[in-house]
This record gives structure tokens, sequence and C-alpha cells, in this order.
């Protein structure tokens, strides 16, 4: 530890019983480590803690998929072992059963689905029944699904997935984007300022008038009344009333919007090119600019709590709404009870040490305010045995780091914060 830049370290450690994320009280976007160069164009949660992040291929790179399980502080490649498939969206029911969707750049027909039942690790591919590319996918439940792609193409599954009939839609416009509030309620988005929607689960469809001309791309619920749509030159339209009718509402940019998510009426964002981000404030309905901290283009958003959410974009660009998340998913993970980290507080120069309750070998990870990792060590223990971790070689700045210890088969963890005071 650099003695110069830190005069005293005052270590809190919480043991997590319910392992719920630790999060700040003030709301900022933190970068995450994507280990990955792809445009990642969806990333979707099934929860605070797993999720995925995905886009297309470079050149030869099948591992354009990139999955977490601790909220993004780890992300791991996963493969869909295919070269030419070019993903737009996915939606996943729970955490091992999901969907992909997108281009296929040769071969079969111009659209893609994959499935898999296993999180990620293994998929099987129909490439042979979607006559149009597909741009978006979303599901109501474990079995009724919608599909979206070009030439005004939708396609409902009432069986989870596992075969889609077409429907008839009155617009040949490319359908960009499509979202259900309930099972019979949807609204589908496209080229030329289309709004379509559906009262009787996509089995039928009517086109409303939007008032523009520009592409829309995303369409997002935040409740039974409340919708909103953005796309091209900065545009967004609001609806009160499911859809029916709509109103322009002032973005302040006249880039490119690519997404809108919302979690609930008051807690609705959207992105865009060049790292826009912009949160709409309910009280006056006006939208503000949130600091996204990238100028890389920002392809997806997903927000699953009023303060928590991702987004991903340009260059396998990710980030977190709030400091890094160090969390895990109550079902998947048990604490790492017994844990004690110490001298505490701790003086500069001297090393952290870690008892441990069981023997076995562990996964030792320290982040940076930003949610940067700094540190990532494997360290070996026995029953009883005091581990050593050396921090000479790491100039700790003033503020709050985040430390993780987990076991090699990720099913225990021990998680807390690190204070270092100026």
């Amino acid at each position: 530890m650099n003695t110069q830049a830190v005069t005293r370290v005052n270590l809190l450690f919480l043991i997590l019983g319910l392992l719920l994320p630790i999060q700040s009280s003030t709301q900022s976007w933190a970068a995450q480590i994507s280990n990955a160069n792809e445009p990642l164009r969806e990333i979707f949660f099934i929860s605070p803690a797993v999720g995925w992040a995905m886009g297309e291929p470079s050149n030869s790179s099948t591992d354009y998929l990139r999955h977490t399980t601790d909220g993004g502080v780890n992300w791991f490649a996963q493969s869909i072992e295919r070269t030419n498939l070019e993903i737009e969206a996915a939606y996943f029911l729970d955490e091992n059963i999901g969907f992909v969707v997108g281009e296929l750049e040769e071969g079969g027909t111009p659209g893609f689905l994959a499935q898999t039942i296993d999180g990620g690790q293994s998929w099987s591919i129909d490439e042979q029944n979607f006559p149009q590319k597909l741009l978006d996918v979303t599901f109501q439940g474990m079995n009724l699904g919608w599909l979206a792609g070009n030439n005004g193409y939708l396609a409902v599954s009432e069986n989870g997935g596992q075969s889609w009939s077409t429907v008839a839609t009155p617009t040949d416009r490319k359908l960009n984007g499509l979202d259900f509030f309930n099972e019979q309620q949807g609204l589908a988005v496209g080229d030329h300022g289309v709004i379509i929607r559906s009262s009787n689960g996509g089995q039928n469809w009517t086109q409303v008038v939007s008032g523009t001309e520009e592409d829309l791309l995303a369409v997002t619920f935040g409740d039974e009344n409340n919708a909103w749509v953005v796309g091209d030159k900065g545009i967004i339209l609001h609806s009160i009333d499911g859809g029916l009718s709509w109103v322009s509402q002032s973005s302040g940019t006249d880039r490119r919007l690519f997404d809108v998510d919302a979690y609930s009426p008051a807690v609705v964002r959207a992105v865009g090119k060049d790292g826009i981000v912009l949160r709409y404030e309910p009280v006056s309905s006006a939208w503000l600019f949130e600091s996204s901290q990238t100028d890389r283009d920002i392809f997806a958003i997903d927000m699953v709590q009023d303060s928590l959410g991702w987004f991903s974009g340009q260059n396998g660009v990710i980030h977190i709404l709030g400091e890094a998340l160090i969390s895990a998913d109550q079902e998947v993970f048990s604490s790492l009870e017994g844990t004690a980290v110490f001298p505490n507080p701790l003086s500069g120069g001297v090393p952290l040490r870690l008892s441990l309750p069981t023997g076995g070998e562990f996964h030792f990870s320290l982040y940076d305010p930003s949610g940067r990792q700094i540190l990532n060590q494997k360290i070996q223990a026995l029953v009883g045995n005091t581990v050593t971790i050396e921090l000479d070689e790491i100039e700790l700045k003033a503020g709050v780091y985040w430390v993780q210890l987990r076991t090699e088969d990720n099913l225990r963890s021990y998680s807390g914060k690190l204070v270092v005071l100026p």
C-alpha cells in the first residue's frame, strides 16, 4: 500500500446474510469490465445478480455473449458457436431458459431464433422458420411470447417459444421494437413513425397515429396507461392511455435514441448516440441529461429496480447505475459465515489478513470506486488458516472500494466495502 497516498484505512466489512445489493444513496453510472470489444446491442437482467449482454461477432469470434452472476462485477464469455449471427434482442424467462433473435447473415432464412435451457452454456438455433430479420422478442409469463421484425413481421407463441405463428399486421414497415404490459395489451413500433397496438394478446393489430415520420426504435410500458417510444432525431413520444394516442416530448437532443426502459411511470430512461442517457422527470414531464461516463453509442438499457440498471453499447461498453454491485442471488448463493478480516482499522503498509471458516480455493477481488477491478487473485486456504493479501503495489486513493471473496464453485460469497480515508 502506498503510504504517501493513504494515511489511514478503515476496513468496514458487512456480512450480508441475505446478500442484497450494496448501493449508494447517490446515483451515478460506472463502467464495468465486459472483456468484450464487440457492439453489445442488448442487455438483459433476470435478477439484480444474473444478466447477459450480447451483440454481433467481430472477425471470426464466436464469443459475442457475456454473462454475469454477480451483478456485473465479473462478465464471462459465452458462445452460440456461430459467426454469422447478428443478435438484436434477447429475453430470458428465468436463469436457465432464454431466447436471442436477430439476423442470419448468410445461409438459411434472413431471421434466426436461438434458445438456451442451461443459462447460455449451450444453444439450439432455428434458422429455417423466420422469413424476416428479427429485431425484438418479449414474453408475458412462461408461455406467451411475441417476435417483431422486418416488413411488418410479427409472430406469437403460446407454448414457451417452442413454435411460432405469424400474425397479420396493418403495415409493411420494419418493426424495430415491441412491448407488452400484460397478456393482452401490446405495442410495436417501426420505421416512418409506425405504431401498432393490440388489445387481444397480439392476435389482431391496429395502427394508431404517432404524429411523426421519424423511425421509431423502441417502446416501453411504465404501467397500463403510460408508455414511451424513442427513435431518430431525438424523438420521444408519450402516451397516457395505453398507446391509443401520443404526444411528443422534448428530449433536448437531435441524436438517435436507440432504447428506452421504464421500471415504473416515475423511473424511465432513454439511451442513444455518443453516450446519451436521459432520465424522465415525472413532476415536470421533462427529460434530463445524465452523465453516462462514456461517449460511445449506447444501444440498450435495462432497469431492474428504481435505482439499479445497466446499459450496453459500442466497443463492449457496459455501465451500471450506482456504485459497483457486489451481490448474489439468495437462491443460488449463501454467505461465507465466519470470515474475518483484520487488523481493523488497517494502517498504511500493513497487508490484509483473512481468516476463513473453511479450507479450499477462493477468489479474492478488489474493485475501485468506479467499479473497475484492480486486484483479482486465487488464494488457497486450509481450515482455520489465515491468508495474507499484499497491497504494496496498489495505490489506494481516498474512496469506497468493494471487496468480494467467493468460493471456486460460486456457491458461497462474502462481500463488503473498504473505506479509504484521506
